[in-house]
């Protein structure tokens, strides 16, 4: 079972499980569908392709409205570094794309209903509010070190991405290279996204307030 975040609920403590999930296994595949609770709808489904290892090659993160149809897929290249993510508007059509290499953007595209690429007469990034130096305020004041990690003296990146809306609302959070660092370090990095206080400014394209896409590094340093 798991919570409202995807995070596996431990036998342990008390939570009220939200989701819960049917595996298909291969040699070198894992299909992963989150299914709701309450009245069994489809979610979520991660596809992993791993090597003979058993590391992860390649990951495709779907995400799904309640009527079923697809919002957002993410595909991560383990061996490129790079994140490509799809926005599907409510009929099923792509309207927006966008690459990382990490956490740096490489490009991004927005189609129109007839999709055809819109070119960008004039463009305004998304922020935080106050800016990048707010984002870093609100860390330092509310950034937990997780102590679990401490003690075992691991440091890491996490690596947040989350879509913002056109009101600036953050939706859609994951941490994109869970699996290279440690599970305590994933859930607080999910936690200090999730509890932003503010919206962002949205992105603006052509005057018209634009869904977008953010890939950000968290840092998690002893001594820092």
């Amino acid at each position: 079972m798991y919570d409202e975040n995807f995070f596996l609920l431990e036998k342990k403590k008390k939570s009220n499980p939200v989701y819960f999930v049917k595996n298909e296994i291969s040699e070198k595949s894992l299909k992963e569908k989150f299914y709701t609770l309450k009245d069994s709808l489809l979610v979520k489904e991660i596809n992993t392709e791993n090597n003979k290892d058993g590391e992860i090659l390649t990951q495709v993160i779907l995400k799904y409205r309640p009527d079923g149809e697809i919002f957002q897929e993410l595909i991560k290249d383990n061996n490129s570094g790079s994140f490509v993510f799809k926005n599907y508007d409510t009929k099923g059509q792509l309207f927006y794309i966008s690459e990382y290499s990490r956490h740096s953007k490489m490009k991004s595209k927005y189609f129109d209903e007839e999709n055809k690429e819109i070119l960008i007469s004039s463009e305004q990034l998304p922020e935080p509010k106050d800016g990048i130096m707010g984002w870093q305020k609100y860390l330092s004041k509310n950034l937990n070190y997780p102590p679990q990690a401490r003690n075992k003296r691991l440091e890491g990146e996490a690596l947040i991405s989350f879509t913002i809306s056109e009101k600036g609302d953050i939706e859609n959070i994951e941490i994109l290279n869970a699996e290279e660092i440690h599970p305590s370090i994933v859930k607080e990095a999910y936690r200090i996204a999730n509890e932003y206080p503010y919206n962002w400014s949205p992105y603006i394209l052509n005057d018209q307030a634009r869904v977008s896409v953010m890939v950000l590094p968290l840092r998690f340093k002893l001594g820092s």
